[in-house]
């Protein structure tokens, strides 16, 4: 795909004095056009947007109170060792620093979070004008979410508004518990009665065999 020009571009000098020269060369003509030569760090000329009540930036992001400080717009470079020397007054009141990292590279996401013992120690060191910067870079500072409070808050939407699971097992619970069931007893069968001739001929017989003399013979 073909690269278009947008209209405008920056130039990197080493002196002032090529800076001055440059200026110069405004409204001269390149390609028929009239060309519009500007100090960089001139702001002169632009329009003001009006703010409306409410808007710009809030402290803490406007979101709610916490003991947990988000930090965005980090370097890719940014170490955890960086942000403990940048908090390094806070020490005693930080329990953990949550480093965003590249599991490949090992390297910074450009975010992390820092978990402070109290909302006040948070609160403190989001308005501290020492720590808005690192590495050349204007940090972007939050209250972050403590997970641990959604729990209760997903139990308390479940018990306004239950689901189809919920509403089933609550059905279950307030269902009546059926009594157990008797068992039946089993009817008593008549015991087979055995014929005369049967029983004779599966009866034991004595043996009619002569039995041999015992004892020792005696004669007169």
């Amino acid at each position: 795909n073909a690269r278009f020009n947008k209209g405008f571009a920056y130039i990197d000098v080493s002196s002032e004095e090529m800076v001055e020269n440059m200026l110069r060369l405004n409204e001269s003509e390149l390609l028929n056009r009239n060309l519009l030569i500007k100090n960089g760090d001139d702001y002169n000329g632009r329009p003001k947007v009006a703010l409306k009540e409410g808007d710009g930036e809030k402290e803490g992001g406007g979101k709610q109170e916490s003991h947990i400080l988000f930090i965005g717009n980090l370097s890719f470079e940014t170490l955890g060792s960086d942000i403990e020397t940048l908090y390094l007054k806070y020490t005693d009141q930080i329990n953990k620093i949550r480093m965003g990292t590249f599991q490949d590279l090992n390297k910074c996401k450009g975010w992390c979070f820092v978990d402070f013992k109290t909302v006040e120690s948070c609160k403190e060191a989001l308005s501290d004008k020492q720590c808005k910067y690192l590495l050349g870079r204007k940090l972007r500072l939050e209250y972050g979410e403590d997970r641990s409070k959604r729990r209760p808050q997903r139990q308390q939407q479940q018990q306004q508004h239950p689901g189809p699971v919920e509403r089933a097992a609550a059905a279950a619970s307030a269902a009546p518990t059926p009594a157990p069931a008797r068992a039946t007893p089993r009817p008593k069968q008549p015991r087979p009665k055995v014929r005369s001739s049967v029983a004779l001929a599966t009866a034991q017989r004595a043996s009619a065999a002569i039995v041999p003399a015992t004892g020792k013979k005696i004669r007169f």
